[in-house]
């Protein structure tokens, strides 16, 4: 049964169209001079014009947006054309005496469809609020783009950067360590020579053994970041037990950093701690971890290195009485930033990559890491390494 629209029906239907979206009309002579239009038609182009000085004259005085269209609205009188639209017009009005932006839909169409010589009706939609919002997206948009752009020249300097760098430590890793292997060789030869002979050159020979294997432990630490920054770090497994490699860390310390065993208080775990594990990179992240932290403290701070056994887990502890840092502290240090610079002098701050090296090591290893301290209980260095489940054949 097909649906009659009745005069009340579709009186109700303008009512609701009208109540959700604001649009004003007018109807157009076939010159495009205004006959008659809505009585919001000149408040909804904010003109200040009465009907009067509307009526009777030509559409494009009052819509200048239609100034040179004369010719297209004239193909609709003649039939040659069925309609015209303009969308999204934009118009700066005052209200108040405040500057806003307005945006509007034009609709051109015959007035009545079988007589399209007998005039045109105009209907103009307010579209304000999708026109600002299309306008924000539109900015927006373009905002992203240049942010994008920047971002992509960024991006393209720090890959440069990163290229540079990474041949600047391939050169170290190169050359210097070359060059420090070769002075280390020499200078252990001549502590063996000269020790009995006398005592001074003995301790000068002893120095520079002692400074030219911290060189060589500070090219094998740079190599190691320069890996781990570019995600190739590769670790050399195998059987190992944490007591074993954490004396091992405190002894390399005591023998080639002229560090006071004296300093040290061990407790190793009566257990052993089986680890699968590049024990060289395990042995030079504690030891590294270690100094970091005696550097941290004044010279007579004792340190304590425990091992213990914690469910799946080998545990390394490193603490320090009596020593205190704040939260802030404690995070830089984990990132490699030794202290804090001041807000107005950035240039004093001091890295030492050491304990950042050491977590990473230890997070290669699947292991945990963590940095607290307390008035009470000083300052302690916490790691968790997995256990390999299989038993070692010695004990300790």
């Amino acid at each position: 049964m097909p649906t009659v629209v009745t005069p009340l029906l579709e009186a109700r239907i303008t009512q609701f169209y009208r109540q959700i979206h604001q649009f004003a009309y007018a109807q157009l002579a076939n010159d495009l001079s205004v006959v008659q239009h809505s009585d919001n038609f000149p408040e909804f182009l904010s003109e200040p014009s009465t009907s009067a000085e509307v009526i009777g004259q030509p559409i494009s005085s009052t819509l200048w947006e239609l100034i040179g269209l004369e010719d297209v609205l004239l193909q609709i009188t003649s039939g040659e054309r069925p309609e015209f639209q303009l969308h999204q017009i934009e118009r700066v009005i005052w209200r108040d005496g405040l500057s806003i932006k307005v945006y509007f839909s034009l609709y051109i169409v015959p007035l009545t469809a079988a007589t399209p010589s007998a005039g045109l009706l105009l209907l103009l939609e307010d579209q304000s609020y999708s026109g600002i919002v299309q306008q924000r997206l539109t900015q927006e948009r373009n905002e992203l783009r240049l942010v994008r752009d920047r971002l992509l020249k960024v991006n393209t300097e720090l890959e440069h950067s990163k290229r540079t760098k990474h041949a600047i430590l391939q050169i170290i890793q190169k050359e210097v360590r070359g060059f420090a292997q070769t002075i280390y060789d020499s200078a252990v030869e001549i502590e063996h020579a000269v020790q009995p002979v006398s005592n001074d050159l003995g301790a000068n020979s002893s120095h520079l053994t002692v400074n030219s294997k911290k060189l060589l432990d500070m090219v094998a630490n740079i190599q190691d970041l320069d890996r781990i920054y570019n995600g190739n770090l590769a670790l050399d497994i195998s059987l190992c037990d944490l007591n074993e490699v954490t004396a091992s860390a405190v002894q390399h310390l005591i023998s080639n950093y002229a560090i006071a065993k004296e300093r040290f208080h061990a407790q190793f775990s009566t257990q052993v701690l089986p680890l699968l594990a590049d024990r060289e990179r395990l042995v030079r992240a504690i030891a590294n971890c270690i100094s970091a932290l005696l550097q941290l403290v004044p010279p007579a701070t004792l340190l304590t290195v425990h091992t213990a056994i914690d469910g799946a887990f080998a545990e390394l502890r490193i603490q320090i009485e009596g020593v205190c840092f704040s939260e802030s502290e404690l995070s830089n240090f984990m990132e490699g930033q030794y202290r804090w610079a001041e807000p107005e002098n950035s240039e004093n701050i001091e890295y030492n990559l050491d304990i950042y090296l050491a977590k990473t090591i230890f997070e290669a290893h699947c292991g945990f890491t963590n940095m607290a301290s307390t008035v009470q209980h000083g300052t302690e260095f916490r790691v968790l390494l997995p256990v390999h489940l299989a038993p070692m054949a010695q004990e300790y």
